[in-house]
């Protein structure tokens, strides 16, 4: 039977920390509470299953947060506590079937205008079988998202309401969409740099508010 690993001592004024390649099914709850001068947190391919709740609290500091490549299922409310600074979160990769409502709440500032740093966030190759709307209506000024080999039918219209005037980046390549949202032809036409429709069959985008319907030919990848 292989042995668990803890997160080893580092020393507080720390940085960036790589633990890429270990063996944490679990993160627990305050692993990482004493580092609170993390920018950079790396934890790709370390066998994750499972993120506790506070499992980064104390990482006030930290910006960047790679999660990829891990079989993460779990995903415990208050697991992202304290990281109002985060700016790139990468959950690619891994067996997340659903993100809940309020678990990316924690990455808002608190204040009178409450907005987050995040502006890049990858969920792509996971197993979400809808568009995680609840969970994503507080943020505010994501530009890149990648979706891409999720089983999603359907983008709702609401999806990017809170973030499109930001989002320069959206790939939603390979996945099972059969419906997706007029109003992200509106953003296409407003600064978004990359739309990526990849492997798509059957698409139909249903005419509103003067929107005119067309289909979307699929391309080779």
């Amino acid at each position: 039977m292989e042995k668990t690993q803890r997160s080893p001592r580092i020393s507080r004024p720390t940085r960036l920390l790589n633990l890429q390649k270990n063996n944490f099914p679990v993160l627990p709850t305050n692993g990482f509470r004493d580092m609170k001068k993390l920018v950079s947190l790396h934890l790709q391919s370390s066998r994750i299953k499972e993120i506790s709740t506070g499992a980064f609290r104390g990482l006030k500091s930290l910006v960047y947060l790679y999660l990829s490549d891990n079989q993460i299922s779990v995903i415990k409310q208050g697991a992202f506590d304290d990281l109002s600074e985060l700016t790139y979160l990468y959950l690619d990769q891994n067996k997340i079937p659903d993100l809940p409502k309020g678990l990316l709440s924690p990455l808002l500032k608190p204040g009178a205008f409450n907005v987050e740093n995040l502006a890049v966030l990858h969920l792509d190759k996971n197993q979400l079988s809808s568009y995680p709307v609840n969970a994503m209506s507080k943020l505010r000024v994501l530009e890149e998202l990648k979706l891409s080999h999720n089983p999603i039918e359907v983008i709702p219209d609401n999806a990017f309401q809170s973030f499109g005037r930001y989002l320069q980046t959206l790939h939603l390549d390979n996945m099972k969409l059969q419906k997706v949202s007029p109003f992200l032809l509106l953003i296409s036409n407003t600064g978004l740099d990359s739309l990526l429709f990849r492997a798509l069959s059957s698409l139909s985008i249903s005419p509103r508010r003067g929107i005119q319907a067309f289909p979307l030919a699929s391309r080779a990848s």
